[in-house]
């Protein structure tokens, strides 16, 4: 009686786990709340995503060599009309590719990225901002491949 007692309780316990988290993966999402969603604009669009080559990478603003120590990709935006590109250093960001086809990538900063969704190899930290202007242009050569970013946009290093 006791093992039968004991059968039947071990039974109805996992009977019971089971549908709680069934339950659980049953639910439908929950749509993002309206304070998320206006968090969702993204805050400039990339054109060109810049892989590290094999050689030396050279980036130049002006006249100066600019350094860099270690970088995983450097990628070539124009920021939205009020978001200045200083408040990125040091922050996380999203790349997204945009599905109007091309190669184009909207950058979001301040998301939390730990959706299952979202591919960590687009999750990057910003270690600098190089804005480029009419009088100090920033061009960054990879591998015997030349950039030549236009007054307004920026380069960004992410690691």
């Amino acid at each position: 009686m006791k093992r039968y007692l004991i059968t039947v309780l071990s039974a109805g316990s996992l009977a019971l786990g089971t549908c709680a988290v069934a339950r659980t993966y049953a639910q439908a999402p929950q749509p993002p709340s309206d304070k998320l969603r206006s968090s969702l604009q993204p805050v400039a669009t990339g054109k060109q995503r810049i892989a590290p080559g094999q050689q030396a990478v050279a980036i130049r603003r002006g006249d100066e060599s600019v350094r860099l120590d270690y970088f995983a990709e450097l990628m070539i935006v124009r920021m939205n009309d009020k978001f200045d590109p200083e408040k990125l250093l040091g922050r996380t960001v999203l790349l997204v590719r945009e599905t109007k086809g091309g190669d184009q990538w909207s950058v979001f900063s301040g998301l939390v990225v730990h959706d299952p969704l979202t591919l960590q190899e687009n999750v990057f930290r910003v270690e600098k901002v190089l804005s480029s202007t009419s009088k100090e242009q920033v061009n960054v050569q990879v591998d015997g491949s030349f950039y030549h970013l236009n007054p307004g946009e920026v380069l960004l290093v992410l690691a």
